[in-house]
This record gives C-alpha cells, structure tokens and sequence, in this order.
C-alpha cells in the first residue's frame, strides 16, 4: 500500500523535511522515517492546493518540487561508441595496407569520417536536442558505406575485409537509426 504522505525537497536538515499529509492535507515539519516515499508529486499537490483556501501553501508547493535526476551514460560506454571505436582501429590498421592513391585520399577521409562518428556520439549523448547530431551521424555513416564499397569496387579491399567492415557499420547504423527513431517519438 502507498502512503499517503509525501516529502519535500526542501529540507531543513539530514533528519527534517516538510512533510505534507494527503489524507488530511497539514503540512508538518517532522522527521522523515523509512514508512513515508519521498515524492515529487506536483500534480497532485497542485489539485490539493486549488482545493485549498491557504494560497500561502500553494505557492510554497510550487518551490518544493525537486527537478528529476537524470542520470546520461558516459559516451565511451554506449555500445555505438565501442563499435565505432573498433571500426576506427579497423580503418586506420586498413588504411595502412591500401595502395597509395586509395591511403592518402579515400583511406584518410575514412578514418575522418569515423572520427566525425564518434564526434556526433558525443555531441548526442551530451545534448539535450539530440536530432541534429544523430542526423550527422547518420550522413557520416553514409558516407563511410559509400567510401568502402568503392575501395571494394576497386579492388582495394577484399571481400572478408569488406564483410567485416560492412557488418561493424550496418551495426552502428542500426542503433543510430534506433537512437534517433526513440529521440524523434519521444
């Protein structure tokens, strides 16, 4: 059963914080204990306040409520990052192995490409309009696709190599697609 009684934010001490009786709607300043959930609650505490005659109480209500913490994953701990990580080492160890032409102009901007990967990784993760970074990244996933099917055209890269790299970006580009699709609907 949920209790009835819901704590402030605004605590006088460790042990002290306003506490606001629902059932009969006083408000107490008396020591918490572990049988009452702390609560932010504004909705509800709005409704009881409009149904009061106290609008004293009503605009403290307004001040106690707490701001949600939101906790953000740490960027390098997103598995699109590590994907995109090892995608970079995979790049920068086969920019080494093409021929000259494809190392110095298609190689180099692969693995710029990449690093812009992981550039947008971070600028999502740490912004709160998420779309305009997460759609960068999808057009440097884009490109990087494109990028690796002409260095196979050319016969630049084999096939196993191809397949290796092709699956670590469909996996990438599926969670950014994913990541975005959950950002766009929210």
């Amino acid at each position: 059963m949920q209790s009835n009684n819901y704590w402030s934010s605004s605590e006088n001490n460790a042990n002290n914080a306003w506490n606001f009786n629902a059932d009969n709607g006083n408000w107490n300043n008396d020591n918490k204990d572990n049988d009452n959930l702390v609560r932010s609650c504004l909705a509800y505490w709005v409704i009881t306040c409009m149904r009061s005659d106290k609008p004293r109480v009503r605009l403290f209500l307004l001040f106690i409520y707490p701001p949600t913490p939101t906790t953000m994953a740490q960027s390098e701990d997103l598995p699109i990052f590590k994907a995109s990580y090892d995608l970079l080492e995979q790049l920068t160890d086969l920019s080494k192995d093409l021929p000259k032409f494809f190392r110095y102009s298609i190689g180099q901007r692969m693995v710029d490409l990449c690093l812009d990967l992981l550039g947008n990784i971070y600028r999502a993760n740490m912004k709160r309009d998420k779309a305009e970074p997460l759609t960068d990244l999808l057009i440097d996933y884009r490109q990087l696709l494109l990028l690796l099917r002409v260095c196979y055209k050319q016969k630049a890269l084999s096939t196993g190599r191809y397949a290796e790299l092709v699956k670590l970006l469909d996996s990438i580009g599926r969670q950014a697609t994913g990541w975005k699709n959950k950002v766009v609907n929210s």
